[in-house]
Formats: structure tokens, C-alpha cells, sequence
């Protein structure tokens, strides 16, 4: 999956929201992240991902990962 920032998760969250499951889409707004790399994000959040959309936030994804000791880029 490799490292994640904050503004990489961000805008993998909001355009998740706004793409759906078309990853091609959800890679060419976060920039940074292949394909791949935004279904393996996908694919080890899903569980949090799959809440509906008033249940979730950047912040509580970012803290979910947190809580599973998944290493972030820049956080400190």
C-alpha cells in the first residue's frame, strides 16, 4: 500500500464519496497513488469505508488507521 499523507488520505476519501469504486478516477484526483495503491487503500479500509457517508469523516479514517498502527507520512 505504501505511505499516505494527510492531504493524500483526504482527497482519496472525498473522491471515494464522490467516485465510487472507479478507480481509475479515485487515483487521477489523488495524483500521487496508482491504481493499485488506491484499491489496496480501499481494500484494508473497507470496513470503515463501507459505513454510509454520514457515519464517516477523514478524521475518523485517519484514526481508525491509527488505532491499527498503520504508519502515516507526516503525522506527528
Amino acid at each position: 500500500m505504501g505511505s499516505w499523507n494527510k492531504e493524500e488520505i483526504t482527497m482519496f476519501y472525498e473522491s471515494y464519496r464522490n467516485q465510487g469504486k472507479d478507480w481509475k478516477k479515485v487515483a487521477a484526483d489523488v495524483g500521487t497513488k496508482t491504481i493499485d495503491m488506491v484499491k489496496s487503500f480501499y481494500h484494508l479500509n473497507w470496513a470503515y469505508l463501507s459505513l454510509p457517508s454520514g457515519l464517516t469523516s477523514v478524521a475518523g479514517l485517519i484514526a481508525t488507521m491509527e488505532r491499527r498502527g498503520i504508519f502515516l507520512v507526516g503525522f506527528e
